[in-house]
């Protein structure tokens, strides 16, 4: 009875935990590994392991690009070997509204990042979210078979090009 399905990915990437960790935590390199974001923003640090976050998507015209005002807050589940990134959209008020764009007001997920040997980890990439407004069915079916992939992907090859900073 949903419009939208819950997305899952799950791979294998070269980086241990805590670099896997440090591209998560590098928001304004998000538009160069997350798959159609055009601005990433970190709005402020609430504590050592939170923050808030804003994000704009680019989606193809006619569709209006998406906003989030996203809460992300690291967990250590077992450090250093397990740790899970969960994030989800709040509603913000005080947070200035982008011209011509929707604020998603739905959406939620993590990243659960597990060692599996030395310089290897297992990600999986979890996110349920509505993104409001109007969305043809060809672009809702378009990102459920690429966004996960596209996802872990681009993580991937952020981990490779950040891996010696």
């Amino acid at each position: 009875d949903r419009r939208y399905p819950q997305l899952r990915a799950q791979g294998v990437v070269r980086g241990t935990p805590d670099e896997v960790l440090a591209v998560l935590l590098d928001v304004p390199a998000y538009r160069q590994w997350v798959p159609d974001c055009a601005e990433a923003t970190m709005l402020r640090r609430i504590g050592a392991r939170r923050s808030l976050i804003y994000a704009l998507t680019d989606l193809p015209w006619p569709v209006l690009d998406r906003e989030a005002v996203i809460d992300q807050e690291v967990f250590l589940v077992r450090a250093p070997t397990l740790l899970r990134v969960e994030f989800r959209a709040v509603p913000a008020p005080e947070v200035p509204r982008a011209i011509d764009t929707l604020r998603t007001e739905f959406a939620e997920g993590s990243y659960t990042i597990e060692a599996l040997d030395v310089g290897r980890s297992r990600v999986t990439y979890r996110v349920d979210a509505d993104p409001g407004g109007h969305v043809p069915d060809w672009l809702v079916e378009l990102q459920i078979r690429r966004n996960p992939l596209e996802t872990l992907a681009g993580l991937r090859r952020q981990l490779e090009e950040t891996r010696s900073r």
